[in-house]
């Protein structure tokens, strides 16, 4: 049998929710629905994650704010689909069960809060840029080598930026 169709069946899945840099419950039993839509302008993408028959002592504990992580896929090869803030949680009965729903979006907050001012000379390169981005949004990790092909190319004119960071992002990328 080959390799990669073996991996078409046991579907997995795992969410995972607490507190941002603390510890989370991880519900990977459960079952769970979801609805992401991911865009490529200027807002986060959104998820509404649906966990069934979640405790109530586990449910008191979520609050607004906390990270969820939705990873997906099948057994052995499973990928994250929504990383991000909780922004609103309900509890609804559906017959028997209690369904407990997750709203929000990545980098939301960030988004919203994150500003920057920041002054660039002539020549600065756009990798440069968008570093600095990252770094005004706690965003540890992000990649500047592969953005739209355009993180070596140099910006023409000097210019000063003070604004959120999706303004200077919204200015610099195409």
């Amino acid at each position: 049998m080959d390799k990669l169709v073996q991996y078409l069946f046991g579907r997995s899945w795992a969410v995972t929710i607490g507190p941002p840099g603390g510890l989370g419950a991880v519900f990977a039993s459960l079952r769970t629905t979801f609805d992401i839509e991911k865009n490529e302008v200027g807002t986060s993408n959104k998820a509404k994650i649906a966990v069934y028959n979640i405790a109530s002592a586990s449910r008191a504990q979520f609050q607004k704010g906390n990270v969820i992580r939705l990873d997906a896929g099948y057994q052995g090869v499973t990928e994250t689909l929504f990383l991000g803030n909780v922004a609103r949680t309900s509890v609804e009965r559906d017959g028997r069960e209690i369904v407990t729903t997750f709203e929000g979006g990545d980098g939301e907050r960030q988004l919203v809060y994150a500003h920057i001012d920041k002054s660039y000379p002539l020549g600065t390169r756009v990798a440069q840029i968008i570093q600095d981005a990252a770094e005004a949004l706690n965003a540890d990790g992000i990649g500047t080598g592969a953005v739209l092909g355009i993180a070596e190319q140099q910006i023409s004119s000097g210019f000063t930026f003070s604004g959120t960071v999706k303004n200077l992002l919204n200015k610099v990328l195409p």
